[in-house]
């Protein structure tokens, strides 16, 4: 009996420690449960796992792509050409071609893809720094085709050059073989010996044709412009060079930075004269007169002018024709001589219209190579039922076919014939102004203003 009632007890003792337990429990706050299914209900912005760990508006990069967390989506995208990926950015990749996209212009290593161009050239830049190809010494590159460079001689000879020069046959009219002196205009220069070509495309916009950060080494046989990365220089003209990298025209001569010229009002001091290359140059042309009463004093100034009717012929003033053709510094050509001028120097010369040296400088003249040809200065230079015609650089006589024709502003009506006038030629034909040294104007008819 006394086991049932200690069992008994037991049991209520057990039941009272359950109960006591979970009241403890229930002391606390129960957590709500929320219905999130509602109209009012607030928007989830905890985002999913999608970014593989990467914070919003965070990128970095996978691979060559970037990559960006966006509204909880991952999202990749290859950088613009020319653009690597670094750091989780878009970079300019720093090689050395060149070719660079608009957002890397002040890299100076920027890149993209660059395929060179050679398609139908021979020569000169392949648009990507290197080159289609070199010409013969004796070709220079013209816009990628390798051509003859023309043999006439337009003023000093220069001095004997290296492999890559040329030397033209002819003669030089003062000095020996080998010289440096002054050839006779239109021939060339052979007597004077090699000499170093002319760079065609590097003399003009020399470092302006390479992108930032790069300059030009020019090919002194093809007379291209390749753009290679490195730093320009900053030396004036009349400044020390060693080298042509060392000047900021580009040009080095004689260990003196010099620059492109017209003339030499265009120079320094340092280097006043302006060369048949358009560059300046330390030497100063000294006029030589010597034996001589008219013509060219050989820098492009004159001897001395004949009076009357007289005409100059050789440096004499012996008597002239109604038909002389007025001839700058070299006073007047004989009815059968053209007066040919180079625009190079300003010197100018008459010689027979048959000789191979006036036929040679015609033809350059047509072609715009820096000489004018004047056979004729007006209508009474030609024969019957021909007009004194002016081309680009040329004036020679022609059928009675065209509307327009040369005149002499200084001559009286009416050589330009019934219903024109005489109209003062405005453009310069050159940088000495031919028209106006020969007092020529083109016929127009009066019903038309003048040019």
């Amino acid at each position: 009996m006394m086991v049932r009632h200690f069992k008994l007890l037991a049991l209520v003792l057990m039941c009272c420690m359950s109960v006591a337990c979970s009241g403890n429990e229930q002391d606390e706050d129960p957590i709500p449960v929320i219905d999130d299914t509602g109209p009012d209900a607030e928007p989830d912005t905890t985002p999913d796992d999608d970014c593989d760990g990467l914070a919003e508006g965070a990128s970095r990069c996978d691979g060559a792509m970037l990559a960006t967390c966006n509204g909880g989506v991952l999202q990749t995208e290859s950088c613009d050409e020319g653009l690597s990926c670094d750091g989780g950015v878009c970079l300019c990749d720093n090689a050395n071609d060149g070719v660079c996209p608009e957002s890397c212009s002040q890299d100076p290593d920027c890149n993209t893809t660059c395929v060179p161009e050679c398609s139908g050239l021979d020569c000169g830049p392949d648009g990507c720094g290197g080159s289609c190809g070199t010409c013969d010494t004796t070709d220079y590159c013209n816009s990628g085709v390798c051509e003859t460079f023309d043999p006439l001689c337009n003023d000093t000879c220069g001095p004997a050059g290296d492999a890559g020069g040329y030397a033209n046959d002819g003669e030089c009219d003062d000095v020996g073989e080998g010289g440096g002196g002054i050839c006779e205009l239109g021939s060339d220069c052979s007597d004077c010996g090699a000499r170093e070509l002319p760079p065609i495309h590097c003399e003009l916009n020399y470092n302006e044709d390479c992108p930032i950060g790069q300059r030009c080494d020019c090919d002194e046989t093809s007379g291209e412009c390749v753009c290679e990365v490195g730093t320009r220089g900053t030396a004036g003209p009349g400044e020390t060079c060693t080298d042509t990298h060392d000047c900021a025209s580009g040009l080095c001569f004689d260990e003196q930075c010099s620059a492109r010229c017209d003339t030499g009002a265009d120079c320094p001091s340092e280097m006043p004269s302006c060369n048949f290359l358009g560059y300046c140059a330390p030497e100063v042309c000294e006029p030589s007169c010597d034996g001589l009463t008219c013509g060219d004093d050989g820098c492009g100034g004159s001897c001395g002018t004949c009076s009357g009717d007289d005409i100059c012929s050789e440096g004499a003033c012996v008597a002239g024709e109604d038909e002389a053709v007025y001839c700058s510094a070299s006073g007047y050509c004989t009815s059968d001589e053209a007066c040919l001028i180079s625009l190079g120097s300003s010197v100018s010369t008459c010689k027979p219209k048959s000789s191979a040296t006036a036929q040679a400088v015609f033809e350059a003249a047509e072609d715009g190579q820096s000489y004018v040809y004047v056979g004729c200065d007006d209508d009474t230079d030609c024969g019957e039922g021909e007009l004194c015609k002016w081309g680009v650089y040329a004036a020679y006589c022609v059928d009675n076919d065209s509307p327009r024709k040369v005149c002499n502003v200084n001559e009286p009506q009416p050589q330009c014939g019934s219903g024109n006038r005489c109209c003062p030629q405005t453009r310069p034909l050159s940088r000495e102004s031919i028209y106006e040294a020969l007092n020529l104007g083109i016929c127009y008819p009066t019903t038309m203003a003048c040019p």
